[in-house]
């Protein structure tokens, strides 16, 4: 007999529904949404990036924050140039019910697009711990502003810190993420990107946590037809560690949409 609980695992063939909501369209100016929901913390800059088919953005590659989780979740349009959204969530992805010691993420954002051409967005999360014998609540700041020109250019930044980091006591986290793409016609485009990651981490601790360093990300994308697109791009990571050698992979990467 099966005794041990893999709920939260599942099997080799379980599936689940990684967004699976309900929306309710209030007025022109408030969304409310529940259930399984989309987390506005990095989509801003994800729909700016646009390569996530390439490379996750800042948040999603290194933190590995869940795109989706158990919650709620509400939008209020100011007017077209301001718009918040505060969420309410059980801040451990959508396939994890709500644990016995009561972890609640709640988040809140700020986007501001001023013409278009700008947009910038302000966003803090504040994960408290569900894990026994850590008290410590995880905090996310994070800024971004890009500017693009129609679909010819776009250059972009994120800055974010990170205290707390999966509710470990004084252990921190920071960096920044600098990315830009060039039309070279209507079908194909060149993009460069560049990450710093960082970590502090106090003397008594020991945990696995993703390597320090710079990532080096550049690339041609080309789009034969609507919905389709192929890169070959090169991914390079140098690690702070100076035993570590610099990784170099060279990739073709894929993406269709309907």
């Amino acid at each position: 007999f099966l005794v041990s609980n893999t709920s939260k695992e599942g099997a080799m063939n379980t599936m689940f529904l990684k967004f699976a909501s309900l929306q309710w369209k209030v007025n022109e100016h408030l969304t409310l949404e529940g259930g399984a929901i989309l987390q506005n913390h990095y989509i801003t800059q994800e729909k700016f990036w646009g390569y996530r088919f390439v490379a996750e953005t800042f948040q999603d590659r290194y933190y590995g924050i869940p795109s989706s989780d158990l919650g709620m979740i509400a939008y209020y349009k100011f007017s077209q140039k301001i718009g918040i959204d505060v969420a309410l969530t059980n801040g451990e992805g959508p396939h994890i019910d709500q644990d016995n010691n009561g972890s609640i993420k709640t988040a809140a954002g700020i986007d501001f697009t001023p013409d278009d051409h700008l947009i910038a967005r302000i966003y803090y999360h504040h994960n408290a711990s569900g894990v026994p014998g850590r008290n410590t609540a995880e905090q996310l700041y994070s800024v971004f502003a890009g500017y693009r020109l129609k679909d010819i250019f776009r250059l972009g930044g994120e800055f974010t810190r990170v205290h707390g980091y999966k509710n470990y006591e004084n252990l921190a986290s920071w960096g920044y993420s600098l990315y830009g793409s060039l039309a070279a016609n209507k079908t194909t485009s060149i993009f460069l990107r560049f990450d710093r990651l960082l970590f502090h981490v106090p003397e008594h601790l020991t945990v696995d946590l993703p390597a320090t360093g710079n990532a080096y990300i550049g690339g041609i994308a080309f789009t034969p037809v609507q919905g389709i697109t192929l890169s070959l791009n090169y991914q390079g990571f140098d690690f702070d560690r100076p035993a570590k050698e610099t990784e170099h992979r060279l990739l073709a990467s894929f993406e269709y949409k309907l």
